[in-house]
């Protein structure tokens, strides 16, 4: 009776391993994690959320033809447009935490923001 137990372990052990596998195959990130961690492998539900991550920087910086260069230009266009037109109605407090906003969130780099932080006490 206990080799029988051990032997129906050892498959369910091996089909869920292989379940687990398959998911991180098919990109199914969160139910990957879920089969490791009832493994009770701590470390292999870490890899992928390791893989999460850089799959979710990998989107983030993805191209689309020119379509950055156009958005980054309507971007500074934007920022700078307002602190030159607008004179004292808004305030170069408000447009510096614009300007924040958009790197916080990765819309624009930090060199970008930089310069345009620049343009803006200007």
């Amino acid at each position: 009776m206990l080799k029988e137990l051990e032997t129906y372990q050892k498959k369910f052990i091996g089909k869920l391993t292989s379940e687990a596998k398959s998911c991180e195959s098919n990109l199914d990130y969160k139910r990957a994690i879920q089969l490791w961690e009832k493994l009770g492998q701590e470390n292999e539900a870490a890899r992928i959320r390791k893989l999460q991550i850089e799959q979710r920087k990998v989107e983030q910086t993805i191209v689309h033809g020119d379509y950055v260069d156009d958005r980054d230009t309507i971007i500074k266009d934007s920022v700078l447009n307002r602190s030159n037109v607008s004179g004292g109605g808004s305030s170069r407090m408000q447009e510096l935490k614009e300007l924040k906003e958009m790197f916080d969130s990765g819309f624009i780099s930090e060199e970008e923001m930089e310069k345009m932080k620049k343009e803006i006490m200007n």
